[in-house]
């Protein structure tokens, strides 16, 4: 009888908690299951998304060497339709580099600019800030070009980072400064690695210099 009491008591127990919980629960679960097929939905849209950019830039790279006007139109909806995706800072970046080889010095600021103020993936906008540095600092826009960097670190990148800097004060005719940011930028680098020979020749001409 105890034991029946006990379960009758249990039964009682539940029914009670269902009333005072029981929508509390339906609301619950409703959203959790509408969470996950939002969440599906989510992952569907930015698949198709990359999907689309991907084919997209597939079709700049196709038209830089024959239809740069073209070329700059696909670029504009790219940044106009897919400016979440990787793709959309690629674009930018090869827009950048066709410009500068033909010394539009200022369209390859525009789209490397572009991808530092709207680009999604940070490796690409290390390689962005950099070349756009290098620009600035051809331009003898040493002071841009400072700023730009400044205080700017990145496993991957600081090799980089310190040429820049070395460029700057060399620019400026700070020889001293110069030799010891590209003795920064030597840091890790393979004895053989191109440019670990292209930053020992910086160092050594600036030996002759002094």
């Amino acid at each position: 009888m105890e034991i029946h009491r006990t379960e009758e008591e249990q039964v009682e127990a539940i029914k009670d908690w269902w009333k005072e919980n029981g929508t509390s629960i339906v609301v619950g679960v409703t959203l959790g299951i509408a969470a996950i097929f939002g969440v599906r939905y989510w992952f569907d849209y930015q698949k198709a998304q990359s999907q689309q950019a991907s084919a997209l830039y597939a079709e700049v790279l196709a038209s830089l060497a024959s239809d740069k006007q073209k070329s700059e139109s696909l670029a504009s909806d790219m940044a106009a339709n897919y400016s979440s995706t990787p793709y959309a800072s690629l674009t930018a970046l090869s827009l950048a580099k066709i410009k500068a080889e033909d010394k539009d010095y200022q369209g390859a600021q525009t789209y490397l600019q572009w991808v530092l103020d709207n680009g999604t993936d940070e490796g690409f906008q290390h390689v962005a800030r950099i070349r756009l540095a290098r620009l600035l600092i051809e331009d003898n826009k040493l002071d841009k070009a400072e700023s730009l960097i400044k205080a700017i670190s990145a496993a991957g990148f600081n090799s980089e980072y310190a040429e820049l800097r070395g460029d700057i004060f060399l620019s400026r005719k700070e020889l001293t400064q110069a030799a010891e940011n590209y003795r920064l930028a030597l840091v890790g680098l393979q004895p053989s690695s191109q440019r670990n020979q292209l930053l020992q020749m910086k160092i050594d001409d600036l030996i002759v210099a002094k």
